[in-house]
């Protein structure tokens, strides 16, 4: 079976269904075991005697998709594949409901059952069982499991990706320490996780690891240093500015138009900021903004609030570089009539 036309047929169920004929679909589809299972360690299946409690077949469990969110089968697959397999002591134990027919029924946890089931090896897992109240009718058996699901998901605080990325340090991932790292040589911080007393807590950190590796880790750590340098009362660092400057500093080095120092970048940069009650904060940067042109609107706004005096040409040199840092002319026009 082609993968498109498993994922159509398990898009198309509704209501209820026994899980483990979700998960026989998925194992009929072309190349399942070669290009999904073989890249994921071997899991044993669970065991009373390794301390999990009860256990439940896969195969009596049923899913009531009236309420559950929609399956999305390739980030499942996705996610099974960066996490090298099931991981059974994170995935813990899923919660069901037994309605007066008999019939287990999860309302939490069914994606973990689908990664359970999908990598061949587990037949049963640990759970958590309510058994709703004799003489319940199913219509009100599936408002109470909604209703816990809604609970449960829907009013849950988001992990911030700072406490997520904090979580990644402690685990040792060598993604997070990679990034830590260069907050490190930075002088940033989150969550704590940087030691330095020095370190400046960053604001907007989802922004931070979506953008950082776009650029060299001197050039963050000359933006970081030229922000500390202005705003030595503040311990905070905005990230939009750090990565917008980061984005200018990197056009700055190509030879298109002059080439200016950073210290003379910083001198200006003091310059305009100024000192006492009138000295603006970061977020003076920051406005005018382009959706989706972020770093690219503050390089802009750096050169139009008073970097531009550092260039020969305010006209010609200036205009050439805010091509050079990604903008076309009806992105600057827009940018000038703000």
């Amino acid at each position: 079976m082609m993968k498109h036309e498993a994922f159509g047929q398990i898009n198309a169920m509704s209501g209820v269904v026994k899980l483990i004929d979700i998960i026989n679909i998925i194992h009929k589809i072309d190349n399942f075991k070669e290009e999904t299972l073989d890249k994921l360690n071997k899991c044993d299946d669970y065991n009373i005697q390794d301390g999990y409690g009860k256990l439940i077949l896969l195969d009596e469990i049923y899913i009531d998709l009236s309420y559950q969110r929609k399956l999305k089968l390739q980030e499942v697959i996705n996610r099974l594949i960066e996490d090298s397999g099931f991981n059974k002591m994170a995935a813990g134990h899923v919660d069901l409901a037994r309605r007066p027919d008999g019939r287990p029924f999860c309302w939490d946890g069914f994606h973990r059952l689908i990664k359970a089931g999908v990598i061949g090896t587990i037949t049963k897992v640990p759970y958590s069982e309510y058994t709703h109240k004799k003489g319940t009718t199913e219509k009100k058996a599936r408002e109470l499991e909604a209703n816990l699901f809604e609970i449960r998901n829907g009013r849950s605080a988001k992990v911030t990706a700072g406490a997520l990325f904090k979580s990644q340090v402690v685990g040792n991932r060598p993604k997070a320490l990679k990034t830590l790292s260069v907050m490190e040589t930075c002088k940033l911080n989150i969550e704590g996780v940087n030691k330095d007393t020095d370190a400046y807590d960053l604001g907007g950190f989802a922004f931070f690891l979506k953008h950082y590796e776009n650029y060299t880790v001197s050039k963050l750590e000359a933006a970081s240093l030229i922000i500390r340098d202005i705003w030595k009362d503040k311990k905070t660092m905005s990230v939009t500015l750090l990565i917008g400057l980061a984005h200018y500093l990197t056009a700055n080095e190509k030879p298109i138009t002059k080439v200016l120092g950073e210290l003379n970048i910083r001198k200006k940069l003091i310059e305009i900021v100024g000192t006492g009650k009138d000295k603006k904060n970061q977020q003076y940067f920051l406005q005018p903004m382009l959706k989706g042109k972020t770093a690219e609107s503050v390089s802009y706004n750096l050169v139009d609030k008073g970097l531009s005096d550092l260039y020969n040409d305010k006209g010609a040199d200036v205009k050439s570089f805010f091509t050079q840092i990604g903008l076309e002319d009806d992105e600057i026009d827009a940018l000038e009539r703000e």
